[in-house]
C-alpha cells in the first residue's frame, strides 16, 4: 500500500484513481450525481467523467475553491496533450514561466510534462474542464 501510494504521489494522482478498474462497454454514461471523486481535498476537487483508460484521452473536471489551487506546487505527467476549458470563474494557468488569464468559455492547450497549475483568482467556486490524450514516447 505505501508503495502505492509513492506511485500515485509521484504521478500526481490518488489512490483511488490508480486504483480504478477500466470499463469496457461500449456506451458509458456518468449521470453528475454519480460522478466519483477521484481527488477531493479542501481546495479542489477532480472528476473523471469518461472511463479510466491510458491508451486513449482521458475527461475531468476540477472544481477549484476561491483563491486556491488544483495543486500545491506546478506539476508534470507524462508526455500527453492537455487542453483544458474554463466552465465557469476566472482562473490562471501557470505553464512553464507564462501565466494566462482565463474566463468562462476560454480554452488553452500545452503539453503535460511542462510544469503547470491552475489558480482560481476569482471569489466564486471555478469549474475545469482537462481534456488529457495519451502519453506519447
Amino acid at each position: 500500500m505505501s508503495t502505492l501510494m509513492q506511485i500515485g504521489a509521484s504521478l500526481h494522482v490518488s489512490l483511488s484513481e490508480l486504483t480504478m478498474e477500466a470499463d469496457d462497454a461500449e456506451v458509458h454514461v456518468v449521470r453528475a450525481r454519480d460522478r466519483g471523486t477521484i481527488s477531493d481535498d479542501e481546495d479542489h476537487q477532480k472528476f473523471l467523467i469518461t472511463r479510466k483508460s491510458y491508451g486513449s484521452f482521458e475527461v475531468f473536471i476540477h472544481t477549484i475553491n476561491p483563491e486556491t489551487a488544483n495543486a500545491s506546487e506546478p506539476y508534470t505527467h507524462g508526455n500527453a496533450q492537455e487542453c483544458i476549458y474554463v466552465l465557469s470563474g476566472e482562473v490562471d494557468v501557470r505553464v512553464g514561466a507564462q501565466t494566462i488569464s482565463l474566463r468562462p468559455g476560454d480554452a488553452m492547450e500545452y503539453r503535460s510534462n511542462m510544469p503547470h497549475l491552475v489558480t482560481n483568482r476569482g471569489k466564486k467556486l471555478a469549474e475545469v474542464l482537462f481534456v488529457v490524450g495519451p502519453d506519447e514516447p
